[in-house]
Formats: structure tokens, sequence, C-alpha cells
């Protein structure tokens, strides 16, 4: 489900003196979905279908998939002239404005809907994110056997705690001094710098252009790890060329993707194995009942068929089931005396 945090500097923004467009503006965040502008995309008027005064550059941002009646429906603003004119004070320079980027715009509208254009500055903001990335640096670096709590948010410490139990708990992941980790395979010979760990995997990161802050990079790595993505599944989707240019989020999402593929065939591989492992059972116990069957007397094959035919008759089974308990029953007689079992 689609997310967005709200800064408390709004507070304090120009946009919250003006009640309709702070109303608009916040609906319109909690409508919208990340999305990506491959291409510079044109803006369109407001009010009319008119070219807008201002393209959009290529990039993420928020896409709110509604018409401005739309927003204004969902921000319960019952006057349609004043809520359009709110639109348009959303979409228009403001020199104001704390953030100026886009030249103070906010709120814009394309082809298919409404583009929030700092929607994912404050979306993937993380106020913890570089205190947790420093702590765990210098974790790495003195070699402390635990981790010190002092004043970060207890989930970003369970999230960031779980992370290196992992590592700690594979020696694998885990950097080692002038070298890289062993037994992570061909796969880290590529790696530089720290090696197998957080630290090489904001390098390894950027050697395939994620565009991503160290901050953003270590929020989702945390996340990731405490769902249980391993730092080796991390390493070998960074090496296919799907990762190249991604910010760390797809990552995350193609890194969890293979994950779940490679699950599923090693439970497929498994199955296969426990089938052809049974098929054998079943040929080499056939094998041994055939092969005692040839050998017998005919006074012995009588005496088999004689138990087989009292077992039938004691089930009490019809005239169409009775050929197939005999023979099963024969197969289980054969079979107790060629492996020398004592009779029950």
């Amino acid at each position: 489900m689609p997310f967005v945090k709200l800064d408390c500097g709004i507070l304090r923004s120009s946009l919250w003196t003006d009640t309709d467009a702070r109303n608009i503006f916040i609906t319109a965040l909690l409508m919208a979905e990340p999305y990506e502008l491959t291409d510079p995309t044109p803006t369109i008027c407001i009010d009319s279908l008119d070219a807008g005064d201002y393209v959009i550059p290529a990039g993420w941002y928020g896409l709110v998939k509604a018409a401005g009646v739309g927003i204004l429906r969902q921000a319960g603003h019952d006057d349609k002239p004043t809520g359009i004119d709110a639109l348009k004070r959303l979409s228009t320079k403001e020199q104001d404005s704390r953030t100026q980027t886009h030249d103070g715009r906010r709120l814009v509208r394309i082809d298919g809907g409404y583009i929030v254009l700092n929607y994912m500055l404050y979306r993937e903001r993380d106020e913890t994110g570089a205190e947790r990335m420093r702590r765990y640096r210098a974790k790495q670096r003195h070699d402390s056997a635990q981790l010190r709590v002092t004043d970060t948010p207890l989930r970003a410490t369970v999230t960031q705690a779980e992370a290196e139990a992992e590592a700690e708990a594979d020696p694998s992941l885990s950097p080692q001094k002038g070298e890289g980790a062993p037994g992570c395979g061909e796969r880290d010979k590529s790696l530089t710098g720290s090696g197998p760990g957080l630290d090489g995997l904001l390098d390894k990161l950027r050697a395939v252009g994620c565009p991503d802050s160290p901050e953003i990079i270590g929020k989702h790595v945390s996340a990731a790890l405490h769902d249980g993505v391993s730092f080796r599944e991390f390493f070998w989707t960074l090496d296919t060329e799907a990762a190249k240019g991604k910010h760390v989020w797809q990552v995350v999402k193609l890194t969890r993707t293979q994950a779940a593929d490679r699950q599923r065939q090693a439970a497929e591989a498994a199955e296969v194995e426990k089938r052809r492992a049974k098929g054998e059972a079943v040929n080499i116990e056939q094998q041994k009942i055939d092969g005692y069957l040839a050998a017998c007397c005919d006074e012995e094959l009588a005496e088999i068929d004689g138990l087989a035919e009292a077992e039938a008759d004691a089930a009490g089974v019809s005239a169409t089931a009775r050929k197939s308990v005999m023979e099963n029953a024969r197969r289980t007689e054969a079979l107790r005396r060629a492996n020398g079992t004592p009779a029950m």
C-alpha cells in the first residue's frame, strides 16, 4: 500500500496559511502513488486543456490518478471555483516556498492525473538513517561486541540490530581485515572497499548507478534484512543487468522476487529428488518380490496364494475388488519372506 511521510515543517511553510490549498495538497499526498516519468513531461493548465508553463523533468514523483474535481471531492471541498483556484496556486511558482525545486510548485496537472512534485523527497526522507549507518560503521571498525543503544528510536534500533545479527551469525557475510570475507563465492570477488556487509553493499549500489543517498539505502536495506532477505541475495541481484541504475527500493523488490524464485526452484528440485528416490525404492522392492517369486517352488507359491485368498475372504470385499486385495496380499507376503521378516 502506498504511503507518504508528512513533514512537520509544513506548519512553518507558506502553504499552511492557505487553508484551501493545504487541505487539497495533503489529500493529494494521500491519494498519490510512486510513479516514474521516463521522459520530460509537459504540464496542462488546471482549468483548460492548454499546455502549461512548466515541463517536469524525468524522474520519480507521486501520481494522483484522478481529475481535479476528484481530488476536491476527496478533500471534502464543495466549492468548486475556490477549489480550482487552490489547485492553480499549487501549480504555479511560489517564491516564499521553503523548497525551490520546481520553482516552488507543488502539484501540477498532466495527461492522466496530477503529479506531486516533491512526493519522493519526503517519502524517502529518513531522519535516523544517518545515525544508524554511522553507528554500524563504528561497530565494524572497532569490532565492538555490542551495539550501544542511546537516542535512536526503538524500531530503528531493532531493525539495525537484526541486520547486524545476520552478519554475525554467518561469517561469510562479515568483512575480514585486509581481504574480502571468505565463503561468499565468486560473486563477491567483484566487491572493493570493505567487502560484504552494509559498507560493501553501499559500494556495490553506487557501482551499479543507484542514485539514492546512504541514509535512504540504509533504511530500505535494514527493513529488507529484517524481513529475511540476506546480504548474499542482495549481491546476487546487484550482479545482474536488471539492477543497473535502479533506486534501492527497486533493487529490494527485485531481490525479494529473485530470492522467492530460488526458494521455489529449490523446493521443486527437492520434490523431484524425493519422488526419484521413492521411485527407486519402489523399483527395488518390486525387483525383490519378482526375484523371490521366480525362485519359489510350486508348494511355496500355493501357500502364498492360499494366504492371499484367506485375507481376501476376511476382508469381505466384492468380487471386483477381490483380485486387487489378493494381489496386494500376495506382494506383501512375498516381500516379507524375501526380507526374512517373521510372520505376525
